[in-house]
């Protein structure tokens, strides 16, 4: 399996969520270029807003407290692009999920009124993106909880889009038709096996204001029950506080 870490790169583009997880990866990377295998040019920023009024909370959130808090540490204006996803990818109203702990299928993305290919179609832009800003590496913050690493080892890869087969199975498609064959997706937080609550203890050494992240897809005021709320709450109990909590 190809591993990112085995390449050395130029400018970094990061996928800038609006979660916790983003903006750790994004914050790591401008002050700890070295852990990257990158020389001094600052990271790119690209952000998928989506019309509903979640997604519009976490944009403002992006564009108003997050970017600026990255400038701030960069000591620079960063390069960014956002990105409006039109109905050919949200086909109805989302509606809020039973609670899970499991990764979500494709069945609970249609039924959440998110197209199957959201992801694929995410990355396939970032890709374009990065290419024609001459970037050769685009990170994601994904990661896996320990039970899912077992079932990873144990049972081989669920495919869902935030596991190591997922991301060396899109650089081999994205690079099968030669376009962009010099551009990576590179996932570091899963390159080091971290869980959430590695993440969390990252985010605290880096002194990253998690208080301007936003965790849950289906509400503002975070439902408790969806996938994103149980895994960041799993997190914070075996952290044992919530730092966005000051």
């Amino acid at each position: 399996m190809r591993r990112s870490g085995l390449y050395s790169f130029t400018k970094p583009v990061v996928l800038l969520s609006g979660g916790a997880d983003s903006l750790t990866l994004a914050t790591d990377i401008i002050l700890n270029p070295h852990r990257y295998r990158h020389n001094t040019e600052l990271p790119a920023l690209i952000h998928f807003m989506i019309d509903d009024r979640v997604h519009r909370h976490v944009s403002d959130l992006v564009r108003t407290k997050q970017i600026p808090y990255l400038e701030r540490i960069a000591g620079k204006k960063l390069e960014r692009y956002f990105v409006n996803l039109d109905r050919t990818l949200i086909f109805k109203k989302p509606k809020k999920p039973t609670p899970r702990n499991t990764p979500v299928t494709s069945f609970d993305m249609h039924r959440s009124g998110l197209t199957p290919t959201l992801h694929l179609t995410m990355l396939s832009i970032a890709f374009n993106y990065a290419a024609s800003i001459r970037a050769n590496r685009v990170y994601a913050a994904f990661l896996m909880d320990p039970q899912r690493w077992k079932d990873y080892y144990e049972n081989g890869p669920d495919h869902s889009e935030d596991t190591p087969n997922f991301v060396e199975n899109f650089n081999a498609f994205a690079h099968e038709g030669g376009t962009v064959d010099n551009v990576f997706l590179i996932a570091p937080f899963l390159d080091a096996e971290m869980s959430k609550t590695s993440v969390l203890m990252l985010a605290e050494q880096l002194e990253v204001p998690l208080e301007i992240t936003h965790t849950c897809v289906w509400s503002i005021n975070e439902c408790g029950k969806c996938n994103a709320c149980f895994i960041y709450k799993q997190g914070c109990k075996e952290l044992g506080h919530d730092p966005r909590r000051k």
